[in-house]
């Protein structure tokens, strides 16, 4: 174990700068990627970036091991992204007609029909399909009954007999135990990640295959000319030569060994099973590898008859998520008519040659297919001129009229939608073939060829999509992966073994586990990505990473002008009425301020946040003539003397926060100006929670209601500052909530006729919580939020609202596991 640590200090501690060819034009990606691993103590790292196909970059950062730098074709654990190489397995089965998605899985009906439910068992799981299994909807909730593929079967189903825990039987022992086990919901009712539903996923295609799960995978990775894609070990001296070596960076850090009389192993090897998890976790890929497959599915590749099919892809029932009459006939009909098709010949951009007009524009089967993938686009998106269909410089995503079919929850639940292209790049831009060998000169935001390279860094020798590449799966069945299931809402969803994202324009997975993490995406702006590491991240906003990484890289799609300070992010609106400060220095937030205050702005939000025994705020401006003022270092012996200056100035109280500096509780105060002298209104310094709602009580008896609670947490315990005012509005207030059950109580708040006007998230211990509070408005508006991002992936988010001057209400960071989260909240109403 002393030597272990000792291994791991000297591998953390190497030099984290790129281990292959480098790019001037990337350097400062390089350095994002270097900052993050130092950040959360990652030894190696390898990632793949493609744009439009195309391969830009790739490299690896640290170490393998000792003495082994990584590369990016060393390869991996990857966990749970290995949950897609199982649906695409499923998906090209059902392309061959040999089970449908909605086939039942257990029972005397079903797939496997030896596990039926017993007496103590729910025998609901007799409805469970195959579909349910793919969308994570089939009842089990690890959340509140724990994940079955960790649990200790010798110890809890002694009858069933002793197996390995890395075998085959183990499996289908666990699934006889679970047969014995109460749902936690109805199948299909809601989404619940589970990673036994894979499992099962792996037993039904070695029952419909009659091969080893791994065997049968393999054989369509090899199709591909991916030789090295595996299922890996668990043990060690096991796994292969260019495997990387895994390093576990949080406690505890030792556990239990799986295997009898072992004792106590290192977790990442030895306290988990990798032979026996392929299905849901268990595959060593490169990053290479993953890009692959995402090209394959990017590709859509197809012939007109699964385009002119698409028309029957409607997908569940909402309200009960089964497939509408007479569409599992029409699609078995439509496999069997399909399953023996070869692969039409594609040309150089992966696509059917007659798919695609000469001058690179999309033709109507094209526009068909895009329309039934991503759900959400106008038709008024597409124009035709002389038969030739052409698409706008900007894609528009439907405000989910009567008209669409569409839920109406659209309008309200889509940041990304009511912010950015969801296709990014304007799809009549022409991009290099996929196949040619190509580089991109970022000054001049065009391709050039070699011949003309005016940068030789930049040059790339190789695109990973081969036109004797096979394509995974066709286009009508990747559209099905990526629909929306009827029992989940939002602008992001799982679909069929994918996470889809921005209304469907954006795919792919994450996965973790002890030793391991990484993600592979593609992006509506055209990037697809694939990023692995050795160890576990703190962080776990991965694809926030990459796109902050990429936003330095000049000529692509999401690059951004540097800040001048890169210690304060500064980001303004597109019309340059909103101001966003990130992470001021209190030594620096005078002149901040100030020179905010000068160009005409008003401070509209302060948010503190106590880092690393330092103090922060994140600040929201306005362009105003309202004149206003701040404070801060008010102590208690201060508070009333500022509050008393103020009201003889006509400026009222709207904001105020509390922070620790010095082992003592400091305040800063926002005023603006009122003349409504009727409202009288009463500053609470901080108080502890408890007495905080005793005063709310006694407050509201005598007409008053809290107008601003912020919550700060001091050795465990959470205290209040706040602001009350005399009002007859109906006010409705939440001091700790989660941000889970704030977005439930959002929806019901605005049934009421509520407004969202104060929110603020904050820590307890390692748990994220909410302050809000709501109060009666007409024109009650809902919000767009986000929590539990990085600091890279709220950069790029508020980039991208500011581009669409979407309005900022509240920004707030804590600390969670160690980690800086931060969490946002947009008001779409407020322009």
């Amino acid at each position: 174990m002393i030597l272990y640590l000792y291994v791991l200090d000297n591998v953390v501690a190497a030099s984290k700068d790129g281990n292959e060819a480098k790019s001037k034009e990337f350097k400062d990606f390089d350095n994002v990627i270097s900052e993050f691993m130092k950040d959360q103590g990652i030894p190696g790292l390898a990632l793949i970036i493609s744009f439009h196909g195309n391969v830009i970059y790739k490299q690896g950062y640290g170490m393998a091991g000792v003495n082994r730098p990584v590369t990016s074709s060393s390869r991996f654990r990857i966990a749970s992204i290995s949950k897609p190489l199982t649906a695409i397995g499923l998906m090209r089965l059902v392309e061959q007609g040999q089970l449908t998605l909605d086939d039942k899985v257990f029972g005397p009906k079903g797939i496997l029909k030896e596990f039926k439910p017993s007496a103590k068992g729910d025998k609901r799981v007799l409805q469970i399909t195959v579909r349910h299994l793919l969308h994570h909807s089939a009842g089990w909730d690890r959340d509140q009954a724990g994940d079955p593929v960790f649990f200790n079967l010798d110890a809890i189903d002694a009858k069933h007999g002793v197996v390995s825990p890395i075998s085959d039987q183990f499996n289908v022992k666990l699934v006889k135990f679970m047969m014995t086990r109460k749902l936690q919901f109805a199948p299909g009712k809601r989404h619940a990640y589970s990673n036994f539903g894979f499992l099962v996923l792996g037993l039904v295609l070695e029952r419909i295959t009659q091969m080893k799960y791994e065997t049968f995978m393999r054989t369509i990775f090899l199709r591909m000319g991916l030789h090295r894609l595996r299922v890996g070990f668990t043990k060690r001296i096991l796994c292969d030569t260019d495997e990387v070596e895994y390093f576990n960076n949080r406690d505890p850090a030792i556990l239990k060994s799986l295997f009898p009389n072992e004792g106590l192993v290192l977790p990442q090897y030895g306290s988990f099973s990798m032979e026996n998890t392929g299905a849901y976790g268990g595959w060593v890929a490169s990053v290479g590898d993953l890009l692959a497959v995402l090209h394959s599915l990017q590709r859509v590749c197809g012939d007109e008859n699964s385009v002119g099919s698409i028309k029957y892809t409607q997908g569940p029932d909402p309200k009960s998520c089964q497939t509408p009459p007479g569409r599992k006939e029409r699609l078995q009909s439509w496999h069997q008519s399909t399953s023996n098709i070869d692969v039409k010949p594609i040309d150089h951009d992966g696509q059917s040659a007659r798919q695609r007009d000469a001058d690179g524009m999309h033709n109507e089967a094209d526009v068909k297919r895009i329309k039934f993938c991503h759900r959400y686009v106008k038709d008024s998106c597409f124009t035709y001129e002389d038969s030739a269909p052409r698409h706008q410089s900007e894609v528009e995503i439907c405000e989910c009229d009567t008209s669409q079919d569409c839920d109406a929850d659209m309008s309200h639940s889509c940041l990304e939608c009511q912010t950015f292209t969801p296709f990014g790049v304007p799809i009549q831009d022409k991009y290099p073939p996929l196949n040619s060998y190509c580089e991109f000169e970022s000054q001049r935001n065009n391709w050039v060829n070699d011949d003309t390279a005016g940068n030789a860094d930049c040059k790339q020798k190789e695109s990973l999509d081969s036109p004797n590449r096979e394509c995974l799966l066709e286009a009508f069945t990747v559209a099905e992966m990526l629909a929306r299931p009827g029992c989940q809402n939002g602008n992001q969803w799982y679909g069929l073994g994918l996470d889809v994202q921005d209304c469907g324009t954006s795919f792919g997975h994450t996965g973790a586990m002890e030793g391991s993490c990484g993600t592979m995406m593609h992006h509506k702006s055209g990037f697809s990505w694939v990023m692995l590491m050795n160890s576990w991240s703190r962080d776990m906003d991965l694809d926030g990473l990459v796109k902050y990484a990429l936003s330095t890289v000049k000529g692509y799609p999401l690059y951004y002008e540097a800040d001048e300070d890169k210690n304060i992010h500064e980001i303004n609106s597109q019309d340059d009425q909103e101001k966003v400060l990130l992470l001021v220095p209190l030594p620096d937030v005078q002149a901040q301020i100030a020179h905010a205050e000068s160009a005409g702005f008003m401070l509209t939000w302060i948010n503190a946040s106590n880092i690393d025994m330092k103090v922060y705020f994140n600040l929201i401006f306005r362009q105003s003539i309202t004149r206003w003022s701040v404070y801060f270092d008010i102590d208690d012996d201060g508070f009333s003397v500022i509050l008393q200056q103020e009201e003889n100035r006509d400026r009222q109280p709207v904001l105020i926060e509390s922070y620790t500096k010095d082992d003592k509780i400091f305040y800063c105060i926002l005023f603006h100006e009122s003349t409504d002298h009727n409202q009288g209104r009463i500053v609470s310094p901080i108080v502890p929670a408890k007495v905080y709602l005793k005063l709310i009580s006694e407050k509201r008896a005598s007409g008053m209601k809290v107008t601003c609670q912020s919550a700060s947490v001091s050795n465990g315990d959470i205290y209040v500052s706040s602001i009350f005012r005399n009002t007859d509005e109906d006010t409705d207030s939440w001091l700790q909530i989660t941000p889970e059950e704030f977005l439930v109580e959002q929806q019901r708040q605005m049934k009421k006729s509520r407004d969202l006007k104060y929110v603020k998230f904050y820590s307890l211990g390692e748990e994220p919580f909410v302050s809000a509070l709501w109060t009666t408005d007409a024109n009650a508006s809902n919000r767009y939020q986000r929590y539990g991002a990085s600091k890279y992936g709220l950069l790029q988010e508020l980039r991208e609202a500011a581009s669409r001057n979407l309005r900022l209400q509240s920004c707030s960071s804590y600390m969670s596991d160690g980690v800086l989260n931060f969490a946002a909240v947009w008001n779409p109403s407020d322009v």
